[in-house]
């Protein structure tokens, strides 16, 4: 690897001393986590391809499988209030190089899931930036909120006569 070296003169204090620079580093780029890469892989063959979801999470070798179904199936019940989230907040105008289908998954984490995004890749950064955008414009948000049915403590009387 060849580092290339500014070739302009030393930079000189005010007393006339020679400051030492520092050779610039190549900053790397910080990969996506890879929960939110599968997930928005899998949404978009799901959404697109209307492909089975449990099966596309269970074939995934890098998802966990509870974590993955619990987090697919948040985004699914709320794609269209998050849908619209994206749009009233102008956030894949805004930032073009977003890819939809990840900033859809980035969006329902860090809104309808954990309320927070792991990792400091440039997407996850540009997510957590809307932050307040997107809670704003989801408390004026016309979109009706998915109900999602609990069946835990739910009980079923049946009579046997």
């Amino acid at each position: 690897m060849v580092i290339e070296q500014d070739s302009s003169p030393p930079a000189v204090d005010g007393e006339g001393q020679q400051q030492e620079q520092q050779p610039q580093q190549r900053r790397h780029k910080i990969p996506v986590p890879t929960n939110y890469r599968s997930a928005s892989k899998i949404l978009r063959l799901v959404v697109e391809e209307r492909r089975n979801v449990k099966s596309l999470v269970l074939e995934d070798k890098h998802l966990r499988k509870g974590k993955g179904l619990a987090m697919m199936d948040l985004i699914l019940v709320n794609l269209t209030q998050i849908k619209d989230l994206v749009r009233r907040t102008e956030l894949l105008e805004k930032e073009p190089r977003l890819n939809p289908w990840l900033a859809t998954v980035l969006v329902a984490e860090l809104i309808f899931g954990r309320k927070e995004l792991t990792g400091d890749s440039l997407p996850v950064q540009c997510v957590r930036r809307y932050r307040e955008a997107l809670q704003e414009a989801l408390t004026t948000s016309e979109v009706a909120p998915a109900k999602q049915l609990d069946f835990k403590g739910t009980r079923v009387a049946f009579r046997l006569s």
